[in-house]
């Protein structure tokens, strides 16, 4: 019995000690990836996969973000991508105002940007295509440049497609909003008074103009997601975004 109990006591000895040197070395290397990087920091980099990965990660992830943002009632029409009418129409608008047309300017003005809300979604597939088309050397620009390179270089390389994509999409909600009428009825009431104030009304392709206003504000809000992914850790919202841009965050600010 004393052999038993001296055999279980040398165990609970080598084992706490074994223990304890796990716990050391766990300690150093903890200190050993902080270390030079500040509290918190990733040191392991990231495979290329990784780094493809997550890039298409923040791109969709800001997509979806701003897609739920400007498809909901009033995500144009209450929002700082309010779509104004066409700057050609201004003065055309501005007499219909004077001369008591106000509410044929409004109504006008509404549709544009309800057709905008409608249209908005429809565009998830064409972005997540434009996505899937970039390469390793892109990313490698885009994690390397700066705060809104992902969305300046997706914005240089798709929009003109994704304008393209979109207008008969766009086509589609203005119908719906009765786009085209509204502007038909703004432009009969207001002729006369513009004929007499040597105003022009010049003819104006809504559906590409809306489809423009439409991109441009999703632009805008993938961009304010990048920015908020590559500043706030917060906003990497997975594993593999916190180790990607956690690591190419460090490595800018080792840069500078």
């Amino acid at each position: 019995m004393q052999k038993v109990l001296i055999g279980v006591s040398a165990c609970l000895m080598f084992s706490c000690a074994d223990f304890e040197q796990n716990v050391n070395e766990a300690v150093k290397v903890a200190q050993a990836q902080t270390q030079g990087q500040g509290a918190g920091a990733i040191s392991l980099t990231p495979s290329s996969g990784e780094s493809v990965s997550a890039t298409k990660q923040a791109l969709e992830k800001g997509v979806n973000v701003g897609i739920n943002l400007l498809e909901k009632d009033g995500g144009f029409l209450n929002s700082i991508h309010h779509i104004i009418i066409p700057p050609e129409l201004q003065k055309a608008t501005n007499l219909a105002r004077n001369v008591g047309l106000g509410s044929y300017v409004d109504g006008f003005e509404k549709s544009l940007n309800h057709s905008a809300e409608q249209a908005i979604s429809s565009a998830v597939p064409i972005f997540k295509d434009a996505i899937s088309q970039l390469t390793f050397n892109d990313i490698v620009k885009i994690l390397t440049g700066p705060e809104n390179a992902a969305t300046t270089f997706f914005k240089s390389t798709s929009e003109k497609k994704l304008v393209d994509t979109f207008k008969p999409i766009v086509a589609k909600a203005t119908e719906k909003n009765n786009v085209g009428h509204l502007y038909t009825q703004l432009v009969s009431s207001v002729r006369p008074a513009a004929l007499a104030a040597g105003v022009q009304v010049p003819a104006v392709n809504l559906d590409e103009y809306v489809s423009n206003k439409a991109v441009d504000a999703l632009f805008i809000e993938i961009a304010s997601q990048e920015k908020k992914i590559r500043e706030n850790p917060v906003e990497r919202t997975t594993s593999l975004l916190k180790k990607v841009f956690s690591y190419y965050g460090n490595k800018g600010k080792a840069s500078h």
